[in-house]
This record gives C-alpha cells, sequence and structure tokens, in this order.
C-alpha cells in the first residue's frame, strides 16, 4: 500500500514483497496463533510459521508482531558495517545502514553481529528480576516470559532499571582481561578493549568470573550493589 495503490492477498501459503521502486518503503508482518519464527537480514525480513511464509525483501523497515500465541522467536543479523541493538522485555531492534528491522512481543530475540562492526547491544531489564549473563562470545539477560540475546557484539550495555532484584553474571576470556567497578556498574573487559566490554548497571548483584590468562580488577569505592569476583583477581596498578 503507498500513493495511490493498494494490494491484498488473502489465504496464500506464501506471499514475497519487494521494495524496489525507491521511497521509503516499511513493512508489517503478524504471526499465527502457533509457533512463529521471524529472520531479518539487512535486505529482507520473513515471518514463517505452520501452513504461511512471510516476507519483506529490500524495505527499509521491517516490523514483526507475535501477538497470537504459540512461543515464537526471532533471529535478528547485521550487516558488514556498525550495527546497533536496543531491545527490552516486548521487543528487540537490530538496525544500521539502510535497514531496521524490529521484533515485538517475542519471548526469544537472538541478535548476531556477524562479523562486521564495532557493533554494540543494550539491553534494558523488565519490572521483575532478571538476570544478566555476559561472556566473550554472548550476551544474554532474560526474565519471565523474555530473553535477549546479543552475540558478536563487540560492546554490551546492560541496564536494570525497571525494578526486581537482577543479578548480573560476568565471565572472562582466554586472555587478559580487566574487571572495573564503581558505583552502580560493573564493566568487564579485555586489556585493550579491542574486542569486547560487557558492562552491568543498577544491577543488585554482580558476580564476576576469572579463570585464566592475567585478570585485574579495580575497584572505586563507594559501590552501591553486591559484588562477587570468583577466581585470580589481581589488583590494578
Amino acid at each position: 500500500m503507498g500513493g495511490g495503490f493498494s494490494y491484498r492477498v488473502v489465504q496464500f501459503e506464501a506471499v514475497h514483497a519487494y521494495g524496489l521502486a525507491g521511497g521509503s518503503d516499511m513493512a508489517q508482518l503478524f504471526d499465527s496463533p502457533g509457533n512463529d519464527t521471524f529472520v531479518a537480514y539487512p535486505t529482507y525480513g520473513k515471518l514463517s510459521g505452520s501452513g504461511y511464509f512471510s516476507r519483506a525483501k529490500y524495505f527499509d523497515a521491517v516490523h514483526a508482531y507475535a501477538q497470537a500465541g504459540g512461543t515464537d522467536t526471532a533471529y535478528l543479523y547485521g550487516s558488514a558495517g556498525s550495527d546497533t541493538f536496543v531491545a527490552n522485555s516486548t521487543y528487540g531492534k537490530l538496525f544500521g545502514t539502510g535497514y531496521f528491522n524490529r521484533a515485538k512481543f517475542f519471548e526469544g530475540v537472538i541478535a548476531d553481529g556477524l562479523a562486521g562492526g564495532p557493533d554494540t547491544a543494550t539491553l534494558h531489564d523488565s519490572a521483575g528480576d532478571d538476570t544478566f549473563v555476559g561472556t566473550p562470545a554472548y550476551s544474554q539477560l532474560y526474565g519471565p516470559h523474555y530473553s535477549d540475546r546479543a552475540k558478536s557484539f563487540e560492546r554490551v550495555y546492560a541496564r536494570a532499571t525497571a525494578g526486581g532484584y537482577d543479578k548480573a553474571y560476568l565471565y572472562d576470556s582466554p586472555g587478559d582481561d580487566s574487571l572495573e567497578a564503581q558505583g552502580n556498574w560493573a564493566r568487564l573487559h579485555d586489556a585493550a578493549m579491542a574486542y569486547f566490554a560487557f558492562e552491568a548497571s543498577g544491577f543488585d548483584f554482580v558476580s564476576a568470573t576469572a579463570t585464566t590468562g592475567r585478570n585485574t580488577k579495580r575497584l572505586t569505592p563507594p559501590i552501591s550493589f553486591v559484588l562477587e569476583t570468583l577466581g585470580p583477581w589481581v589488583a590494578a596498578p
């Protein structure tokens, strides 16, 4: 549907829409009562389930909605450039140069920055009790009825501001890593901050685990949360 025209198709098993003629095009895809899957790349988004398949290709923005029931999962993939993932308990959106993909009301949203970058993810909590897990390979924030995961992102920020008793668990890499904590935040990153960094702010409890490499910690009081450090940490010079 656009200026001067409208198309409607009903009861087709597969629908493919192409945004090739120019303009700023947006697609909205809606789920079924069953389990549905949304897969989106910078050039297309497709939503599928039992008996149907809907794809929007070369649209500037694709929005998928999971409101009809079932357990629905979204997979969002980044571009070769710098991408941004923002997620909370109701939606996850991944965007970069020339594209914008959003999944709303899905139980699970998984974003993959792929080989491009540098990529940044910001994950926001719910009003309930939430848990953040940060590792060099992926980070995940989850709570009642939702899960948001960021994979292959160089920077991940987890924000606990909505309420509940929230916990964060940070894990080191095989190399040398650094832990910093001050006020209401804790950050774990590789020594040069070149490959990964994840930061948890506003959490009630944070646990940081060191396993291999030479891992340093710099703790600057006051610290407003319970901080647990496990493994061989040494004080930063």
